[in-house]
Protein backbone atom coordinates (compact mmCIF):
# COMPACT_ATOMS: atom_id res chain seq x y z
CA UNK A 1 0.00 0.00 0.00
CA UNK A 2 1.01 3.57 -0.17
CA UNK A 3 0.29 6.21 1.39
CA UNK A 4 -0.73 9.57 0.36
CA UNK A 5 -1.52 12.76 2.22
CA UNK A 6 -2.97 16.11 0.47
CA UNK A 7 -3.76 19.61 2.16
CA UNK A 8 -6.05 22.28 0.56
CA UNK A 9 -4.74 23.79 -2.36
CA UNK A 10 -6.63 26.46 -4.74
CA UNK A 11 -7.68 24.32 -7.74
CA UNK A 12 -10.94 23.81 -9.13
CA UNK A 13 -10.39 20.27 -7.02
CA UNK A 14 -9.37 20.94 -3.36
CA UNK A 15 -7.27 17.91 -2.03
CA UNK A 16 -6.27 16.36 -5.13
CA UNK A 17 -4.83 12.68 -3.61
CA UNK A 18 -3.62 11.03 -7.18
CA UNK A 19 -2.22 7.84 -5.89
CA UNK A 20 0.96 6.81 -7.80
CA UNK A 21 0.09 2.80 -7.30
CA UNK A 22 -1.44 1.08 -4.64
CA UNK A 23 0.14 -2.92 -5.23
CA UNK A 24 2.62 -3.67 -2.10
CA UNK A 25 3.80 -6.98 -4.17
CA UNK A 26 6.89 -6.14 -6.17
CA UNK A 27 6.49 -8.95 -8.68
CA UNK A 28 3.09 -6.94 -9.91
CA UNK A 29 2.71 -4.38 -12.34
CA UNK A 30 2.02 -1.36 -10.39
CA UNK A 31 -1.53 0.15 -11.10
CA UNK A 32 -2.87 3.60 -10.75
CA UNK A 33 -5.27 4.08 -7.91
CA UNK A 34 -8.29 6.54 -8.32
CA UNK A 35 -8.26 9.98 -7.83
CA UNK A 36 -9.76 11.15 -4.22
CA UNK A 37 -10.40 14.64 -3.53
CA UNK A 38 -12.60 17.05 -1.98
CA UNK A 39 -14.84 19.88 -4.33
CA UNK A 40 -13.28 23.00 -3.97
CA UNK A 41 -16.56 25.03 -4.40
CA UNK A 42 -18.15 22.14 -1.76
CA UNK A 43 -15.06 22.06 0.38
CA UNK A 44 -17.02 24.64 3.06
CA UNK A 45 -19.57 24.61 5.12
CA UNK A 46 -21.83 27.31 6.39
CA UNK A 47 -24.65 27.59 8.81
CA UNK A 48 -26.68 30.49 9.59
CA UNK A 49 -30.20 28.37 10.86
CA UNK A 50 -33.21 29.89 10.19
CA UNK A 51 -31.62 33.58 10.73
CA UNK A 52 -33.40 35.90 8.08
CA UNK A 53 -30.36 38.35 8.76
CA UNK A 54 -27.20 36.05 7.51
CA UNK A 55 -24.23 37.67 9.93
CA UNK A 56 -21.93 37.04 12.51
CA UNK A 57 -24.36 36.78 14.82
CA UNK A 58 -26.64 34.26 13.47
CA UNK A 59 -23.89 31.93 12.31
CA UNK A 60 -24.61 28.88 13.96
CA UNK A 61 -21.72 26.86 12.43
CA UNK A 62 -19.09 26.79 9.91
CA UNK A 63 -16.60 24.06 8.42
CA UNK A 64 -13.79 23.59 5.96
CA UNK A 65 -12.32 20.22 4.64
CA UNK A 66 -9.25 20.94 4.46
CA UNK A 67 -7.28 17.54 3.53
CA UNK A 68 -7.17 14.07 2.69
CA UNK A 69 -4.24 11.35 3.90
CA UNK A 70 -5.06 7.52 3.34
CA UNK A 71 -3.78 4.29 1.92
CA UNK A 72 -5.22 2.25 -1.24
CA UNK A 73 -4.74 -1.24 -2.09
CA UNK A 74 -5.91 -3.49 -4.66
CA UNK A 75 -8.05 -6.92 -3.75
CA UNK A 76 -9.35 -9.77 -6.52
CA UNK A 77 -12.33 -8.07 -7.13
CA UNK A 78 -11.58 -4.17 -6.62
CA UNK A 79 -10.01 -1.32 -4.97
CA UNK A 80 -10.31 -0.88 -1.20
CA UNK A 81 -9.31 2.95 -0.35
CA UNK A 82 -9.16 3.62 3.40
CA UNK A 83 -8.52 7.60 4.58
CA UNK A 84 -8.94 10.67 6.68
CA UNK A 85 -11.03 13.43 5.75
CA UNK A 86 -9.50 16.31 7.87
CA UNK A 87 -12.20 19.14 8.58
CA UNK A 88 -11.92 22.39 10.54
CA UNK A 89 -15.05 23.34 12.10
CA UNK A 90 -16.39 26.29 14.49
CA UNK A 91 -18.96 27.56 16.58
CA UNK A 92 -21.20 30.23 16.00
CA UNK A 93 -23.15 32.25 18.51
CA UNK A 94 -26.40 31.01 17.07
CA UNK A 95 -25.47 27.09 18.08
CA UNK A 96 -27.28 26.09 21.00
CA UNK A 97 -25.44 23.16 22.57
CA UNK A 98 -21.67 21.74 21.58
CA UNK A 99 -22.52 19.61 18.93
CA UNK A 100 -23.07 19.92 15.13
CA UNK A 101 -23.73 17.64 12.72
CA UNK A 102 -22.20 18.47 9.30
CA UNK A 103 -23.72 16.71 5.94
CA UNK A 104 -21.33 15.46 3.05
CA UNK A 105 -21.35 13.08 0.36
CA UNK A 106 -19.33 10.87 -0.77
CA UNK A 107 -19.44 9.97 -4.92
CA UNK A 108 -17.69 7.33 -6.56
CA UNK A 109 -17.00 7.99 -10.58
CA UNK A 110 -16.37 5.79 -13.23
CA UNK A 111 -14.80 5.54 -16.62
CA UNK A 112 -16.26 8.87 -18.48
CA UNK A 113 -17.41 10.61 -14.67
CA UNK A 114 -20.46 9.10 -14.48
CA UNK A 115 -21.39 8.75 -10.60
CA UNK A 116 -21.40 5.04 -9.74
CA UNK A 117 -22.42 5.75 -6.68
CA UNK A 118 -23.01 8.50 -4.35
CA UNK A 119 -23.66 8.38 -0.78
CA UNK A 120 -24.59 11.32 2.14
CA UNK A 121 -23.52 10.95 5.48
CA UNK A 122 -23.16 13.39 8.19
CA UNK A 123 -19.99 14.17 10.52
CA UNK A 124 -20.67 14.60 13.80
CA UNK A 125 -18.38 17.20 16.16
CA UNK A 126 -18.25 18.77 19.35
CA UNK A 127 -16.92 21.91 19.04
CA UNK A 128 -14.46 23.47 21.07
CA UNK A 129 -16.12 27.14 22.44
CA UNK A 130 -14.31 29.85 21.31
CA UNK A 131 -11.75 28.28 18.90
CA UNK A 132 -11.66 25.99 15.88
CA UNK A 133 -12.10 22.26 16.34
CA UNK A 134 -10.41 19.81 14.10
CA UNK A 135 -11.06 16.31 13.24
CA UNK A 136 -10.43 13.23 11.35
CA UNK A 137 -13.11 11.14 9.79
CA UNK A 138 -11.93 8.04 8.66
CA UNK A 139 -13.43 6.55 5.30
CA UNK A 140 -13.55 3.42 3.57
CA UNK A 141 -14.84 3.46 -0.36
CA UNK A 142 -14.33 -0.18 -1.82
CA UNK A 143 -14.77 0.17 -6.25
CA UNK A 144 -15.64 -3.07 -7.82
CA UNK A 145 -14.20 -3.42 -10.77
CA UNK A 146 -13.81 -5.93 -13.60
CA UNK A 147 -10.23 -6.87 -14.86
CA UNK A 148 -10.59 -5.42 -18.38
CA UNK A 149 -10.99 -1.62 -16.38
CA UNK A 150 -8.38 0.81 -15.80
CA UNK A 151 -8.61 1.36 -12.54
CA UNK A 152 -7.19 4.58 -13.06
CA UNK A 153 -10.36 5.85 -14.30
CA UNK A 154 -12.02 6.00 -11.37
CA UNK A 155 -12.61 8.52 -8.62
CA UNK A 156 -13.96 9.62 -5.70
CA UNK A 157 -14.93 12.81 -5.11
CA UNK A 158 -16.23 14.42 -1.46
CA UNK A 159 -17.99 17.88 -0.40
CA UNK A 160 -20.45 19.26 2.03
CA UNK A 161 -23.88 18.50 0.80
CA UNK A 162 -25.53 22.35 0.85
CA UNK A 163 -28.30 23.79 -0.17
CA UNK A 164 -29.04 26.26 -2.66
CA UNK A 165 -28.90 29.14 -0.53
CA UNK A 166 -25.60 27.65 0.90
CA UNK A 167 -23.94 27.47 -2.59
CA UNK A 168 -24.95 31.04 -3.15
CA UNK A 169 -23.79 32.75 -0.33
CA UNK A 170 -20.46 31.24 -1.03
CA UNK A 171 -20.31 31.94 -4.34
CA UNK A 172 -20.35 35.94 -3.09
CA UNK A 173 -17.53 35.05 -0.11
CA UNK A 174 -13.95 34.28 -0.67
CA UNK A 175 -12.27 34.57 2.44
CA UNK A 176 -12.43 31.91 5.19
CA UNK A 177 -13.83 32.81 8.60
CA UNK A 178 -13.57 29.01 10.16
CA UNK A 179 -9.73 30.69 10.61
CA UNK A 180 -6.47 29.65 9.27
CA UNK A 181 -8.59 26.88 7.23
CA UNK A 182 -6.55 26.61 4.43
CA UNK A 183 -3.52 24.00 5.32
CA UNK A 184 -3.63 20.37 5.81
CA UNK A 185 -5.05 19.85 9.61
CA UNK A 186 -1.84 18.05 10.59
CA UNK A 187 0.60 20.80 9.93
Amino acid sequence: MNRYRTAALPLAILAVATLAGCSSDKDKVRLPCPQVAVVRELARYIDHGRADVQNSDTLVAEAVMTGIEGDCGFEDDGIDIDFNLNVIARRGPGLGGDRVSLPYFIAVLGPGDQIIEKKQVSLEIKLDEGKPTEKKEKLDVYIPYGQDKDPGQYRVWLGFQLSEQQVARLRGTTESAAGEATGNANE
